[in-house]
Protein backbone atom coordinates (compact mmCIF):
# COMPACT_ATOMS: atom_id res chain seq x y z
CA UNK A 1 0.00 0.00 0.00
CA UNK A 2 1.38 3.60 -0.66
CA UNK A 3 2.42 5.62 1.77
CA UNK A 4 -0.06 8.19 0.85
CA UNK A 5 -3.01 5.94 0.83
CA UNK A 6 -1.40 4.70 4.41
CA UNK A 7 -2.36 8.10 5.44
CA UNK A 8 -5.98 8.12 4.07
CA UNK A 9 -6.16 4.86 6.24
CA UNK A 10 -4.91 6.57 8.92
CA UNK A 11 -7.67 9.22 8.95
CA UNK A 12 -10.55 7.12 7.89
CA UNK A 13 -9.58 4.87 10.99
CA UNK A 14 -10.01 8.62 13.44
CA UNK A 15 -13.15 8.67 12.26
CA UNK A 16 -14.12 5.49 13.17
CA UNK A 17 -12.61 5.65 16.79
CA UNK A 18 -14.08 9.01 17.34
CA UNK A 19 -17.48 7.22 16.18
CA UNK A 20 -16.85 4.30 18.46
CA UNK A 21 -16.68 7.21 21.30
CA UNK A 22 -19.83 9.01 20.87
CA UNK A 23 -22.45 6.68 23.20
CA UNK A 24 -19.68 6.49 25.81
CA UNK A 25 -19.17 10.50 25.36
CA UNK A 26 -23.35 10.69 25.55
CA UNK A 27 -23.41 8.77 28.40
CA UNK A 28 -21.34 10.87 30.42
CA UNK A 29 -22.69 14.14 29.57
CA UNK A 30 -26.42 12.49 30.47
CA UNK A 31 -25.01 10.97 34.12
CA UNK A 32 -23.27 14.47 34.66
CA UNK A 33 -26.56 15.82 34.61
CA UNK A 34 -27.33 16.98 31.04
CA UNK A 35 -30.80 15.72 29.57
CA UNK A 36 -31.03 14.56 25.79
CA UNK A 37 -32.16 17.77 24.92
CA UNK A 38 -29.22 19.66 26.07
CA UNK A 39 -27.06 16.94 24.97
CA UNK A 40 -28.04 16.91 21.35
CA UNK A 41 -28.52 20.88 21.40
CA UNK A 42 -25.20 21.56 22.94
CA UNK A 43 -22.91 19.01 20.16
CA UNK A 44 -25.16 19.89 17.46
CA UNK A 45 -24.50 24.03 17.93
CA UNK A 46 -20.95 23.92 18.37
CA UNK A 47 -20.07 21.52 15.58
CA UNK A 48 -21.48 24.12 13.20
CA UNK A 49 -20.63 26.93 14.45
CA UNK A 50 -17.10 24.99 14.24
CA UNK A 51 -17.62 23.67 10.65
CA UNK A 52 -18.80 27.12 9.78
CA UNK A 53 -15.74 28.37 10.85
CA UNK A 54 -13.81 25.97 8.75
CA UNK A 55 -15.73 26.71 5.81
CA UNK A 56 -15.11 30.27 5.70
CA UNK A 57 -11.65 29.58 6.80
CA UNK A 58 -10.74 26.75 3.73
CA UNK A 59 -12.98 29.35 1.48
CA UNK A 60 -15.56 26.90 0.88
CA UNK A 61 -18.35 29.08 0.01
CA UNK A 62 -16.74 29.95 -3.37
CA UNK A 63 -18.50 27.54 -6.53
CA UNK A 64 -20.85 26.04 -3.87
CA UNK A 65 -24.54 25.99 -5.83
CA UNK A 66 -27.34 26.09 -3.61
CA UNK A 67 -28.62 22.32 -5.10
CA UNK A 68 -25.17 20.89 -3.64
CA UNK A 69 -25.91 22.50 -0.35
CA UNK A 70 -29.30 21.23 -0.50
CA UNK A 71 -28.40 17.60 -1.00
CA UNK A 72 -25.70 17.25 1.95
CA UNK A 73 -28.63 18.79 4.12
CA UNK A 74 -30.74 15.24 3.37
CA UNK A 75 -27.14 13.48 4.87
CA UNK A 76 -27.09 15.21 7.89
CA UNK A 77 -30.92 14.55 8.36
CA UNK A 78 -30.06 10.82 8.67
CA UNK A 79 -26.72 11.75 10.72
CA UNK A 80 -29.04 14.05 13.16
CA UNK A 81 -31.38 11.37 13.30
CA UNK A 82 -28.83 8.66 14.29
CA UNK A 83 -28.19 10.55 17.08
CA UNK A 84 -31.29 11.32 18.71
CA UNK A 85 -32.47 7.38 18.60
CA UNK A 86 -29.02 6.78 19.73
CA UNK A 87 -29.86 9.05 23.13
CA UNK A 88 -32.89 7.69 22.86
CA UNK A 89 -31.74 4.19 22.83
CA UNK A 90 -29.11 4.92 25.77
CA UNK A 91 -31.68 6.34 28.12
CA UNK A 92 -33.45 2.55 28.40
CA UNK A 93 -30.34 0.38 27.78
CA UNK A 94 -26.65 0.30 29.11
CA UNK A 95 -23.96 2.08 26.55
CA UNK A 96 -22.67 -1.48 25.50
CA UNK A 97 -25.93 -3.04 24.44
CA UNK A 98 -26.53 0.37 22.53
CA UNK A 99 -23.61 0.03 20.31
CA UNK A 100 -24.21 -4.00 19.80
CA UNK A 101 -27.56 -2.88 18.10
CA UNK A 102 -26.19 -0.02 16.45
CA UNK A 103 -23.34 -2.32 14.45
CA UNK A 104 -27.07 -3.96 12.75
CA UNK A 105 -26.02 -1.48 10.15
CA UNK A 106 -24.06 -3.12 8.25
CA UNK A 107 -26.38 -5.78 7.28
CA UNK A 108 -29.13 -3.14 6.87
CA UNK A 109 -27.09 -1.48 4.92
CA UNK A 110 -26.40 -4.04 2.70
CA UNK A 111 -30.45 -4.51 2.17
CA UNK A 112 -30.62 -0.34 1.33
CA UNK A 113 -27.90 -1.23 -1.18
CA UNK A 114 -29.71 -3.98 -2.66
CA UNK A 115 -33.02 -2.28 -2.58
CA UNK A 116 -31.51 0.58 -3.99
CA UNK A 117 -29.96 -1.42 -7.20
CA UNK A 118 -33.04 -3.43 -7.26
CA UNK A 119 -30.68 -6.61 -6.86
CA UNK A 120 -31.04 -9.35 -4.55
CA UNK A 121 -28.69 -9.94 -1.91
CA UNK A 122 -26.50 -13.31 -2.83
CA UNK A 123 -26.61 -15.92 -1.04
CA UNK A 124 -23.12 -15.15 1.03
CA UNK A 125 -24.99 -11.72 2.32
CA UNK A 126 -27.63 -13.77 4.11
CA UNK A 127 -24.75 -15.98 5.67
CA UNK A 128 -23.43 -12.14 6.96
CA UNK A 129 -26.93 -11.19 7.89
CA UNK A 130 -27.31 -14.39 10.06
CA UNK A 131 -23.85 -13.97 11.65
CA UNK A 132 -24.26 -10.50 12.83
CA UNK A 133 -27.87 -11.71 14.61
CA UNK A 134 -25.93 -14.16 16.33
CA UNK A 135 -23.24 -11.75 16.90
CA UNK A 136 -25.89 -9.85 18.44
CA UNK A 137 -27.52 -12.42 20.75
CA UNK A 138 -24.61 -13.13 22.33
CA UNK A 139 -23.19 -9.52 22.75
CA UNK A 140 -25.93 -8.00 24.00
CA UNK A 141 -26.32 -9.88 27.00
CA UNK A 142 -29.42 -11.69 26.30
CA UNK A 143 -28.32 -15.26 27.23
CA UNK A 144 -27.02 -14.19 30.56
CA UNK A 145 -29.93 -11.74 32.13
CA UNK A 146 -32.36 -13.05 29.72
CA UNK A 147 -34.65 -11.24 27.25
CA UNK A 148 -37.17 -9.44 29.30
CA UNK A 149 -34.34 -7.86 30.89
CA UNK A 150 -34.13 -6.06 27.85
CA UNK A 151 -36.06 -2.81 27.36
CA UNK A 152 -38.63 -3.41 24.15
CA UNK A 153 -38.49 0.66 23.79
CA UNK A 154 -34.67 0.66 23.96
CA UNK A 155 -34.47 -2.03 21.29
CA UNK A 156 -36.88 -0.40 18.85
CA UNK A 157 -34.75 2.85 19.53
CA UNK A 158 -31.34 1.03 19.10
CA UNK A 159 -32.33 -0.42 15.83
CA UNK A 160 -33.70 3.25 14.09
CA UNK A 161 -30.65 4.25 15.36
CA UNK A 162 -28.65 1.65 13.58
CA UNK A 163 -31.04 2.16 10.11
CA UNK A 164 -30.61 5.57 10.60
CA UNK A 165 -26.84 5.09 10.52
CA UNK A 166 -26.83 2.68 7.41
CA UNK A 167 -28.49 5.25 5.63
CA UNK A 168 -26.44 7.56 6.49
CA UNK A 169 -23.64 6.01 5.21
CA UNK A 170 -25.70 4.77 2.01
CA UNK A 171 -26.53 8.61 1.29
CA UNK A 172 -22.64 9.93 2.16
CA UNK A 173 -21.61 7.39 -0.38
CA UNK A 174 -24.11 8.02 -3.25
CA UNK A 175 -24.61 12.37 -2.64
CA UNK A 176 -21.93 14.40 -3.96
CA UNK A 177 -19.23 12.05 -3.42
CA UNK A 178 -16.77 14.69 -5.05
CA UNK A 179 -18.08 17.58 -2.80
CA UNK A 180 -14.78 19.54 -1.14
CA UNK A 181 -15.02 18.17 2.68
CA UNK A 182 -16.10 22.38 3.90
CA UNK A 183 -18.74 22.27 1.49
CA UNK A 184 -19.97 18.74 2.94
CA UNK A 185 -19.11 18.61 6.17
CA UNK A 186 -21.02 22.72 6.52
CA UNK A 187 -24.37 20.85 4.57
CA UNK A 188 -24.20 18.01 6.79
CA UNK A 189 -24.28 19.65 9.87
CA UNK A 190 -26.79 21.81 8.83
CA UNK A 191 -28.75 18.98 8.24
CA UNK A 192 -28.26 17.77 11.80
CA UNK A 193 -28.94 21.32 13.43
CA UNK A 194 -32.34 20.97 11.80
CA UNK A 195 -33.53 17.94 13.52
CA UNK A 196 -31.94 18.83 16.50
CA UNK A 197 -34.28 22.36 16.30
CA UNK A 198 -37.73 20.20 15.64
CA UNK A 199 -37.08 17.51 18.09
CA UNK A 200 -35.91 19.34 20.98
CA UNK A 201 -37.08 23.38 20.40
CA UNK A 202 -39.56 23.23 22.67
CA UNK A 203 -36.53 22.34 25.84
CA UNK A 204 -34.55 25.31 24.58
CA UNK A 205 -35.21 26.77 27.83
CA UNK A 206 -33.35 23.88 29.47
CA UNK A 207 -30.14 25.37 28.12
CA UNK A 208 -30.01 27.22 31.78
CA UNK A 209 -30.89 24.91 33.96
CA UNK A 210 -27.04 23.41 33.81
CA UNK A 211 -24.02 25.40 34.72
CA UNK A 212 -22.74 26.89 31.24
CA UNK A 213 -19.37 25.22 31.94
CA UNK A 214 -20.99 21.49 31.98
CA UNK A 215 -23.05 22.45 29.06
CA UNK A 216 -19.94 23.84 27.24
CA UNK A 217 -17.88 20.89 28.20
CA UNK A 218 -20.60 18.30 27.41
CA UNK A 219 -20.93 19.89 24.28
CA UNK A 220 -17.70 20.49 22.87
CA UNK A 221 -16.69 16.34 23.93
CA UNK A 222 -20.00 15.41 21.82
CA UNK A 223 -19.10 17.69 19.44
CA UNK A 224 -15.75 16.82 18.58
CA UNK A 225 -16.38 12.79 18.60
CA UNK A 226 -19.74 12.88 17.03
CA UNK A 227 -19.61 15.68 14.42
CA UNK A 228 -16.37 17.08 14.20
CA UNK A 229 -14.10 14.13 13.07
CA UNK A 230 -16.40 11.71 11.52
CA UNK A 231 -17.44 14.10 9.02
CA UNK A 232 -14.29 15.52 8.39
CA UNK A 233 -12.28 12.27 8.19
CA UNK A 234 -15.00 10.42 6.13
CA UNK A 235 -15.10 13.54 3.89
CA UNK A 236 -11.43 13.53 3.56
CA UNK A 237 -10.69 9.66 3.38
CA UNK A 238 -13.32 7.81 2.21
CA UNK A 239 -13.21 9.34 -1.40
CA UNK A 240 -9.35 8.63 -1.24
CA UNK A 241 -9.55 5.04 -0.38
CA UNK A 242 -12.91 3.90 -1.22
CA UNK A 243 -15.68 2.79 0.65
CA UNK A 244 -14.81 -0.95 0.65
CA UNK A 245 -11.70 -0.52 2.25
CA UNK A 246 -13.36 2.57 4.47
CA UNK A 247 -15.85 0.14 5.61
CA UNK A 248 -12.88 -2.42 6.53
CA UNK A 249 -11.51 -0.04 8.57
CA UNK A 250 -14.28 1.35 9.99
CA UNK A 251 -15.08 -2.52 11.91
CA UNK A 252 -12.64 -0.85 14.34
CA UNK A 253 -15.08 1.29 15.76
CA UNK A 254 -17.02 -1.64 17.70
CA UNK A 255 -13.92 -2.56 19.53
CA UNK A 256 -13.34 1.00 20.40
CA UNK A 257 -16.59 1.27 21.83
CA UNK A 258 -16.71 -1.37 23.98
CA UNK A 259 -13.47 -0.38 25.45
CA UNK A 260 -14.80 3.11 26.00
CA UNK A 261 -17.60 1.63 28.08
CA UNK A 262 -16.01 -0.24 30.11
CA UNK A 263 -12.82 2.05 30.83
CA UNK A 264 -14.94 4.98 31.17
CA UNK A 265 -18.16 3.94 31.98
CA UNK A 266 -17.48 0.53 34.27
CA UNK A 267 -19.42 -1.84 32.38
CA UNK A 268 -18.54 -5.51 32.61
CA UNK A 269 -18.30 -7.46 29.64
CA UNK A 270 -18.75 -11.44 30.21
CA UNK A 271 -16.71 -13.98 27.73
CA UNK A 272 -20.11 -14.65 26.07
CA UNK A 273 -20.40 -10.68 25.15
CA UNK A 274 -16.71 -10.64 24.04
CA UNK A 275 -17.68 -13.74 21.84
CA UNK A 276 -20.74 -12.23 20.15
CA UNK A 277 -18.54 -8.92 19.53
CA UNK A 278 -15.66 -11.02 17.65
CA UNK A 279 -18.38 -12.83 15.29
CA UNK A 280 -19.82 -9.26 14.60
CA UNK A 281 -15.79 -8.22 13.96
CA UNK A 282 -14.88 -10.61 12.08
CA UNK A 283 -18.42 -10.93 9.78
CA UNK A 284 -18.00 -7.57 8.85
CA UNK A 285 -14.33 -8.10 7.65
CA UNK A 286 -15.52 -11.18 5.49
CA UNK A 287 -18.29 -8.82 4.09
CA UNK A 288 -16.22 -6.07 3.15
CA UNK A 289 -13.70 -8.96 1.47
CA UNK A 290 -16.43 -10.36 -0.28
CA UNK A 291 -17.68 -7.05 -1.24
CA UNK A 292 -14.57 -6.27 -2.88
CA UNK A 293 -13.80 -9.43 -4.18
Amino acid sequence: MERKKIIYVIVVMVGAISGGLVPTANSLAINAGLSESQVLLGQSGIGLLALLLLFILFKGYKDFPLISFGKTLIIGISLGLTGFFLLKALSELSASTTVILQFQFPWIGILIAAIYRKKMPSIQHFFVIVFILVGVVLGSGIIESGLGLLSAKGVMFGMLNAFSYALYIFLNDIIEPDLEWPKKGLGIACGVFIVVMLTSFSQISQLTTVPMSSLFLYGLLNAVVAILLPIICFSIGVPKIGSSLSSLVSSIELPAAIGATILFLGESVTLIRIIGVLIIIVTILYANRLDDT
